[in-house]
């Protein structure tokens, strides 16, 4: 299984066979299908097998087997509730194993009441909108998507009280970033790659950065996307005391596989970038 550590000795992320030993440097969010050991089919621990739909899925940043229980992560794992709304368990690429979201309702989520990291706290952290890393393995079944999330930060704005999205996904066949308003600056961002989703397992990476240096392309290759978008520094706060915080996978428009997904509350260096991207290929075969 991949994991992640950083190294004492150089700035670069390392990869091991079983934990990353920092997580303040590593991701805060790590969710893995791939890693049987950690979904589950419901409440009660029972490792899903394929086939059957997913309740819960650990975060592996918080989970101690694979990182560190520490409070940054956001949330403890993800899940869902109602059945009808639970993806499938399913048998992708490789014989490697993935989450299915039908595009309709299928979505795994966290917030304060199900994946507190403390008392009533999705997370300690705070995101910043020119200051994060999201890497993502996934298929999309549509040819023709309008819009689809693959993940979706849900902030509460601690001014007026209103909730402001972070949403990474699809819109009108496309590629995109969509970051609400914050209280604390003016103005929704939508960054858009001008380029069309496929049907092919992909490997995403995203960097929010200020004017001109954020990047959103498809595997490894810079080309492939946009490197001179823009995202603001608005301010994210996940780490009040109310429900409006919250992580979703899915979101109930996704409809395809969702293999593994990496968030990191910082704008990693291209050199980590590079590394990570590197063995997430090298683990999908992605060429």
């Amino acid at each position: 299984m991949l994991s992640l550590r950083s190294s004492n000795t150089s700035s670069s992320t390392k990869f091991r066979k079983k934990k990353f030993s920092s997580v303040k440097s590593g991701p805060v969010v790590w969710i893995d299908f791939t890693d049987r050991r950690t979904v589950y089919s419901d409440d009660s621990g029972t490792l899903a097998n394929t086939g059957d739909t997913i309740q819960f899925v650990d975060n592996k940043a918080f989970d101690k087997r694979f990182g560190r229980s520490s409070t940054v992560c956001i949330g403890s794992g993800l899940k869902q509730q109602t059945s009808s709304r639970r993806p499938a368990f399913v048998t992708g690429v490789y014989g490697l194993t993935a989450a299915r979201f039908d595009g309709a309702n299928d979505q795994l989520l966290g917030d304060k009441a199900v994946a507190a990291v403390a008392t009533n706290r999705l997370s300690t952290s705070r995101l910043d909108g020119q200051d994060i890393t999201v890497f993502w393995v996934a298929k999309n079944d549509s040819t023709t998507p309008g819009q689809e999330n693959v993940l979706v930060f849900g902030s509460h704005d601690v001014t007026d009280g209103s909730s402001d999205p972070i949403q990474i996904g699809v819109q009108n066949n496309d590629y995109r970033i969509f970051m609400g308003d914050a209280s604390d600056k003016s103005g929704d961002v939508n960054m858009n790659t001008n380029r069309q989703a496929t049907t092919n397992v992909e490997l995403w990476t995203v960097k929010f950065a200020g004017s001109s240096n954020a990047y959103m392309y498809a595997n490894g290759d810079t080309s492939d996307g946009i490197t001179n978008g823009t995202t603001k520094d608005h301010g994210y706060p996940l780490d009040v005391n109310n429900l409006d915080c919250s992580i979703n996978i899915g979101a109930g428009t996704w409809d395809g596989d969702i293999y593994e997904l990496l968030v990191y509350n910082t704008a990693l260096p291209d050199k980590e970038i590079k590394e990570i991207e590197r063995k997430l290929k090298q683990k999908y075969k992605i060429t």
